[in-house]
């Protein structure tokens, strides 16, 4: 069944309005009425939840009971494809390729909406004392603009990129640290046309999930 022919039954055996289904899920009446309507016809996973919760159903229940085409379009719509790049460096540095390696699934729940994001495998140790250890998959918010203290990807070289966090002292000196003792922090030469910030370090996906 379609998700508006659900809520339909729902009201119908339950004997009230689509308004007072609205005000149960949490939601507008003007938005029910157009799911209702086939106005809406994929909702996002969220909403879905919300439908969900006001007729007494897990998500997942829910979900069950629509039909395939629109479970499709559902799904689909929750999941956005990132690319995954060659290795980042964790440690000494290492090329990042310009060809993508692979796409990667992410719910749209962790995506912002009008924003880039990529990803790189980690190589190396350097940022262990942060939690990312070798093997792991950073995703990054493709952005130039970095604060004090955040962690980073970035290019220090024409072959180069590393992750790092980054610091800039109050000289005006440019750090990249890493979390590891066995690492020196890299001073960037503000003269090197080749430095660049590339992404904002968003969350990862751990070896060991």
């Amino acid at each position: 069944m379609k998700l508006g022919e659900i809520i339909k039954k729902y009201i119908s055996e339950h004997d009230i309005s689509v308004r007072e289904f609205a005000r149960k899920s949490n939601l507008s009446n003007t938005y029910i009425s157009n799911i209702v309507n086939g106005s809406d016809k994929n909702p996002s996973l969220d909403v879905l939840g919300k439908i969900a919760k006001a007729m007494g159903l897990s998500s997942q229940q829910l979900f069950d009971c629509l039909d395939g085409e629109q479970a499709f379009a559902i799904n689909q719509k929750a999941i956005q494809r990132i690319p995954l790049y060659t290795s980042i460096s964790c440690g000494t540095g290492l090329f990042v390729d310009d060809q993508v390696e692979d796409y990667i699934a992410i719910p749209d729940k962790y995506i912002k909406p009008g924003r880039d994001y990529f990803a790189n495998t980690v190589s190396g140790d350097s940022m262990i004392g942060k939690g990312i250890k070798e093997g792991d998959v950073l995703v990054f918010e493709k952005t130039n603009i970095i604060e004090n203290g955040e962690i980073g990807a970035f290019c220090v070289g024409e072959s180069e990129a590393v992750c790092k966090t980054f610091r800039k002292l109050p000289s005006g000196i440019i750090l990249l640290e890493s979390a590891n003792e066995a690492y020196q922090p890299i001073e960037v030469d503000l003269t090197d046309e080749c430095f660049r910030v590339i992404g904002k370090y968003k969350f990862k996906f751990s070896i060991e999930q």
